[in-house]
Order: structure tokens, then sequence, then C-alpha cells
């Protein structure tokens, strides 16, 4: 009350006040966060409606999922259903994906979608992959990714088998960046990237690949990096993995790794 009063102040000099504590308070009291809400400005009230949403949940999926429907904003109701949405999928997942299917703010579908393929991919990816293959466009490829991206942190080669069994295009192409850059990986991941079938994109994702395969590991992996890029045939794509390589020592030495051998990069460079 007294952050929402003070005089003199602007909404959003109001704003950085409650959001200051709220975070603390809906970590801490979710109960008296929920309380507080209609106070909170409009420019932050959505997402602190989420942050409740997701504490609550945790110990009592009926109390918020009522809540949330009752809230007459539809802009809290969507980022209140973002929040709880987790612990609804886990607890039931048909009733969930309706709810999601049929959800009217079209804004937020997209991060719906991509939590619910996150979530039901961690007990069935199939299904997961059969239900994100059916969306429209603009949800299609992001709940595909998520599906994708939760099976790979158990099992990264599934994933690439999954992501190469889709049909060819532009949609697969995507996924296939997004995943070579959310992985650090090694020889292994560098080489599936090289073996894509799209040439263009494959020389897209052997650069990310080496760059990954040194700076996400340790940069003693260069010297195997360099002499693994300088041996692919393809001389497009070897260029790019040397590439790939260099960007890495690039960002090495403005990391200011101190183990890095300045030899490596002058032999990159030349």
């Amino acid at each position: 009350r007294w952050g929402a009063e003070l005089p003199a102040a602007t909404e959003a000099d109001r704003a950085g006040v409650i959001t200051a504590w709220a975070f603390r308070l809906c970590r801490e009291r979710p109960d008296l966060a929920k309380r507080a809400l209609p106070m909170f400005p409009d420019e932050i009230r959505p997402m602190f409606c989420g942050n409740v949403a997701r504490r609550l949940a945790e110990t009592d999926l009926n109390g918020p999922l009522a809540w949330m429907s009752g809230l007459p904003n539809l802009a809290d109701r969507s980022e209140a259903l973002l929040g709880l949405l987790d612990e609804w999928a886990a607890a039931a997942l048909d009733s969930a994906r309706l709810a999601v299917a049929e959800w009217p703010d079209a804004a937020i579908r997209p991060r719906l979608h991509a939590v619910l393929a996150w979530e039901w991919a961690k007990r069935d990816v199939p299904g997961a992959l059969a239900w994100a293959s059916t969306l429209e466009p603009d949800l299609r490829t992001t709940a595909l990714q998520r599906a994708l991206s939760q099976l790979a942190s158990r099992d990264p080669a599934a994933a690439r088998r999954h992501l190469s069994a889709l049909p060819a295009g532009p949609d697969r192409d995507a996924l296939a960046e997004r995943h070579v850059a959310d992985r650090s990986g090694g020889r292994d991941l560098a080489e599936w990237a090289a073996a894509y079938p799209d040439s263009a994109t494959a020389r897209r994702l052997v650069r990310r690949a080496t760059f990954g395969w040194t700076v996400f590991k340790d940069s003693s992996n260069l010297a195997e990096v360099e002499a693994w890029a300088s041996g692919l045939g393809d001389a497009a794509l070897r260029d790019q993995a040397l590439l790939g390589a260099l960007d890495s020592t690039v960002h090495l030495i403005q990391a200011r790794n101190r183990d890095l051998d300045p030899e490596v990069f002058v032999r990159l460079v030349a």
C-alpha cells in the first residue's frame, strides 16, 4: 500500500518499488502475495500472477486453477496459467492440453504450447512430437524444439535421431540449428552436423558445433577440434569448421583464458 501510494512518484517508480519486494513475497508468502496482487500496477501484475500461481501449484493444484479462472483480466489469467501449467500437465495432461488448445490469448499461446511440449516429453517423447507436428505453423516449431530439448537433456543421440526423422525442410533446419546451439557437444555432435543433408544448413551447424566443442568444454580440446576440422573432405564444411574454432579462440581470448596457446590462434588465422 505504501508503494502504491508514494506521493509525487511516477507509475514506473511505484512499479519499481513494488517489484523490489514482490519477488521475495511471492517466494516466501504466495498466499499473501495473491491477496496483494490487485494493488500491483498493470505493467507488472500479470508477471506476478504467474509467480504466485507457480508457487501455489506446488502444493495445491485445484485451488490455483480455480483462482486463475476467476481473474478478471485476460493478461493476468494467461500468466497465471503459464505459471501453473507444468504442474497441471504433470497431473492431468489431457485437460491441460485442452485448455492450452482453446486458450483465447494469442500472444501467449506459443509459450503455453512450449511448456506443454516440455512436460509431455518427460513421459512420452513420440506422443509429444506427434502432437507438436499437428500444430499450426506459428506454434509447431517452438513445441517441437521444446520436446526435442527435453529428450536431448537425457539422451542427445536419441534426440538427433528423432530430429533426423522429421520431414526435410525449413522447420527441420531451424530445429537442427537450435539443437546444436543449445548443446556444448563434442566430436559426435560435430560429425552429425557435418553429415546433415542440407548443405547450407550443415555449414552453419558445423561452425556452431566446433565453437561449442571448444568453448564449453576445455580450451585443451582446440587441437583436437582443429585436427578434426582439417580432415573434412568438403572444403566449404572445412572452412566453416575452422571458423568455428577461430570463433572460440576469440571468445576465450576475450574471456582472458590464460591457458590458451596463442600459437593456435595465429595458426587458425593463417
